[in-house]
């Protein structure tokens, strides 16, 4: 399917608006973690924040997870060789930070968990040998994100056995009876459905829709054009507020409304990243480092402010700089190979 390059490749090829989403994303995702984190340790008003809690996790990782499967494209579907590459070059990607981080991120917790409350649920040492089922903390993304890339690369490899002009009808339709199966097995609440790797691939496959329905508009192109124009804005703002105004006041918290709550958010957001400043990309380039320290320094940032500033000076600042010392801290390790291939260890696996 072809793909309209006009504001695709503004930089460095690169997609501007998506670099913005991805801003948009982690921004979110680092507030959304300071409010939970300061509820949590009593910095902040549960009765005030819990509506702000609820608004930003409505959308920010459907957004995530929406980016990540329209960046999904390997660059020749036909290339066996290549697809292969393609993949298994992402998951390593992904995989090799998730082990790492997540080991130091049970560290941390197991030596400084009392002091930190990063999380409100405990772990021990034990927990390591269960990370390829069991997620650890906010890691959860990149497990998730791995198991989402893993089923594509199943799906894509399978289509190879029908011709060529039904392979697209072939993945559209094994994707949609995966993402039923996830609706399913969240109503499903057995006992082997809340926990290990069941829980997991339940929860992949919830994210499942958003993650294709990136990979779906990439491949149909022209998705740019479209939230360019006023009307995606206007529409999906109207939507994102009666959406939004109908969970909020308990009318309804299905599935189904969280579903056309988040998608509505994410066209909305992604409207607006066609004409947000360079800021917002910049900070889109570097999620990856900023989701892995950020709970790192809130924490330490909880133990030094709690008490001493209002909860409204509270959240401003560490949200701040939750993002800017992840970033600086990325300046620094980048100039040690060593400490850089943990977080982008495809720069020296595959090097070209």
């Amino acid at each position: 399917m072809p793909q309209e390059q006009s504001k695709v490749t503004e930089q460095y090829g690169r997609c501007k608006w998506v670099d913005n989403a991805r801003g948009v994303a982690i921004i979110f995702v680092v507030l959304g973690h300071v409010i939970t984190n300061g509820m949590t340790a009593g910095i902040l008003d549960t009765d005030v924040f819990s509506i702000a809690e609820k608004m930003i996790y409505s959308f920010h990782m459907p957004l995530f997870f929406f980016c990540s499967g329209y960046l999904l494209n390997p660059k020749n579907d036909d290339n066996i060789n290549g697809v292969v590459f393609y993949y298994t070059k992402r998951i390593i990607g992904l995989l090799i930070p998730y082990i790492i981080f997540s080991l130091i991120y049970l560290s941390f917790k197991c030596l400084f968990g009392g002091a930190s409350n990063v999380v409100a649920n405990s772990v021990a040492w034990g927990d390591a040998y269960y990370i390829y089922s069991t997620p650890i903390g906010e890691y959860w993304f990149l497990y998730t994100l791995i198991l989402l890339t893993i089923v594509f690369f199943v799906v894509l490899l399978t289509s190879r056995f029908f011709r060529k002009e039904l392979r697209d009808y072939y993945i559209i339709a094994v994707l949609i009876l995966l993402f039923i199966a996830g609706i399913y097995c969240l109503y499903s609440r057995t006992a082997i459905m809340e926990s290990g790797l069941f829980f997991g691939i339940k929860r992949s496959l919830f994210y499942l829709s958003y993650f294709t329905a990136g990979y779906l508009i990439r491949r149909a192109g022209n998705y740019e054009n479209i939230i360019d124009s006023k009307w995606p804005l206007g529409i999906s703002a109207i939507l994102s507020v009666t959406f939004m105004v109908l969970r909020l006041t308990g009318y309804s918290d299905s599935i189904l409304l969280r579903i056309l709550l988040a998608f509505s958010l994410i066209v909305f957001v992604t409207s607006i990243s066609m004409h947000l400043p360079i800021l917002f990309s910049m900070v889109g380039q570097k999620t990856m480092p900023i989701y892995l320290f950020h709970v790192y320094i809130i924490a330490a940032l909880k133990i030094v402010l709690g008490g001493l500033v209002t909860q409204w000076i509270y959240v401003p600042v560490v949200t701040f700089f939750a993002i800017l010392v992840p970033l600086w801290m990325n300046k620094v390790i980048e100039k040690y190979k060593i400490l850089d291939f943990w977080l982008s260890p495809n720069k020296y696996l595959f090097k070209k």
